[in-house]
């Protein structure tokens, strides 16, 4: 990774512990998590930084009951999402969900399971409805299912959301797609920092004051990861620690 020092003393700051407890984690990571991941050529979805991201929240902040995958793709992500579970001994399933079946990585109906469906709309139904609390990860551009898990997620402390995709380099100030065009892709530019931005009323989509940002009940935080990886949480950690 480009900066690991950086993004060391951004995530202690965070996270509120000493930049030596994230060096100790990111060694504990290496060791038990990266080490079945030398292999992966892919860095599009969740690299080893944004990884060892979920990897941390785990480990210091809560201990999820589910863990919910929103755009699985060929499975690169899950199978990251697998190892960081296993290595932390969690209980939590992982369900993992999208609108075709292209899985590589990871075993259906062992390591994870498959759900083959589009959430757009029904994501409180879904998952905060049916399941008591847990982590959602999101690495799906469509505007409507964005904005539905967000805005889901804020109504509830119950729930961690990661989303990927919310640097700058990846937002185009002024979208000239439909928010109902699903032909997504870095040259249209992705809808994240726009829905992020509509929720927390900032104006600018590009403005880094969205990159942290804090209401009465949550605490956004987009890293300077490769992709920007945003975490929302609630402010009360020990209200979904499983």
């Amino acid at each position: 990774m480009r900066n690991k020092s950086k993004l060391t003393k951004e995530l202690a700051s965070v996270f509120g512990c000493a930049t030596s407890t994230i060096e100790l984690l990111w060694m504990q990571y290496d060791e038990t998590v990266f080490v079945h991941h030398k292999h992966f050529r892919n860095r599009t979805h969740l690299c080893y930084e944004e990884a060892f991201i979920v990897y941390l929240i785990f480990s210091i902040f809560f201990r999820p009951k589910y863990i919910i995958e929103i755009g699985v793709q060929t499975g690169n992500s899950t199978r990251r999402l697998i190892d960081i579970k296993n290595a932390l001994e969690l209980k939590a399933p992982i369900i993992a969900n999208d609108i075709e079946d292209r899985v590589r990585y990871f075993e259906k109906g062992r390591e994870a399971d498959f759900v083959l469906r589009d959430m757009t709309g029904k994501f409180k139904e879904e998952v905060i409805d049916r399941y008591e609390s847990g982590f959602v990860y999101l690495d799906a551009h469509p505007y409507h299912l964005i904005k539905d898990v967000v805005e889901s997620c804020m109504n509830t402390t119950a729930w961690v959301l990661a989303i990927h995709d919310c640097g700058v380099q990846l937002c185009h100030p002024t979208m000239t797609i439909s928010k109902n065009d699903l032909r997504l892709s870095s040259r249209t530019g992705h809808w994240e920092r726009h829905v992020l931005s509509e929720v927390f009323g900032i104006k600018d989509p590009m403005d880094l004051q969205l990159n942290k940002l804090d209401t009465a009940t949550h605490r956004l935080d987009i890293f300077s990861t490769m992709h920007g990886l945003a975490v929302l949480r609630p402010k009360h950690p020990e209200l979904i620690s499983g």
